[in-house]
């Protein structure tokens, strides 16, 4: 099995960790905070070295109980922890043990604690890319496929008897939610 945080001797100490905001030090930080919108970004390096630690963090919007970001599958190609903040049932759509949830954590501080705790501890790191061995994140074009199975034979001599309110279920539906943060 490949160890995920090879390189890492130390824990992230304040000084040395840094946001994408700050890319003329990426090279030489112990840790990256990258926002899910940073990652497809031309200069965002591809792969990260040896002794770095990234975690990728995310908040939804709008929060809807069927909506999550299509950089968030981006965003697990690479070797990033990904943070979400969002009404998705994550659980139904990732991998085991492959994302942390900010929602689930009662305060702000207690996520941030649980971020130290990951980030010391090497096996408990290691933890979050396990789902990589037995699965792999595809590129596929959802809306290309949808009209290519649209327009099969096969599917085209079928009539359908079942009618659905599109409208109802993507707005009325959706279950949205603002949420306010202090």
């Amino acid at each position: 099995m490949k160890d995920w945080s090879i390189g890492d001797t130390k824990k992230c100490e304040y000084s040395n960790c840094i946001t994408t905001g700050n890319r003329e030090h990426m090279d030489s930080s112990d840790a990256i905070l990258f926002h899910l919108r940073d990652v497809d970004m031309t200069d965002t390096p591809k792969t990260k070295p040896l002794n770095q630690k990234w975690i990728l963090y995310n908040m939804e919007s709008p929060l809807c109980k069927d909506y999550v970001s299509e950089k968030l599958f981006n965003a697990m190609k690479y070797d990033i922890i990904p943070i979400v903040f969002g009404s998705a049932n994550y659980t139904a759509i990732l991998p085991p043990n492959s994302y942390i949830n900010a929602l689930q954590f009662p305060t702000m501080t207690t996520l941030a604690d649980h971020l130290i705790e990951v980030a010391i501890d090497k096996d408990r790191y290691d933890s979050y890319f396990h789902w990589k061995n037995d699965y792999c994140v595809q590129d596929v074009d959802y809306l290309c496929e949808l009209c290519e199975h649209l327009n099969l034979n096969a599917v085209k001599t079928r009539v359908s008897t079942r009618k659905r309110d599109i409208v109802s279920w993507w707005i009325n539906d959706a279950h949205c939610q603002t949420i306010q943060l202090v």
